[in-house]
């Protein structure tokens, strides 16, 4: 049994090394939303390219990225204009993925 655990642990996503595992993940789409204190060109940006490497390195289909500024909890969060973004964002995403 812990040969088999360890089968799907480690095999859920191994490129490297001698053996190759199986890839369960390959093909799956990812979209990220994100929130940051900074202006989100400065905050997201490196989390971002990292997540579009670790896309490419695991064969995930990177979708995009929606990040919105958070001024702190003395600030409402949602207002019209991120709801807009979002509801935007959601329907590009929408529009590009084939429904089953």
């Amino acid at each position: 049994m812990k040969a088999l655990l360890d089968c799907l642990v480690y095999g859920m996503n191994k490129y490297y090394g001698n053996e190759k595992g199986p890839v369960f993940w390959a093909g799956k789409k990812v979209a990220l939303i994100t929130t940051c204190g900074y202006h989100t060109e400065k905050d997201s940006d490196l989390f971002q390219i990292g997540m579009e490497r670790y896309c490419k390195h695991s064969k995930l289909t990177y979708m995009g990225m929606l990040s919105e500024r958070d001024f702190g909890y003395q600030y409402t969060f949602m207002d019209n204009e991120k709801e807009s973004r979002t509801r935007a964002f959601e329907k590009s995403l929408y529009n590009t993925v084939e429904l089953r």
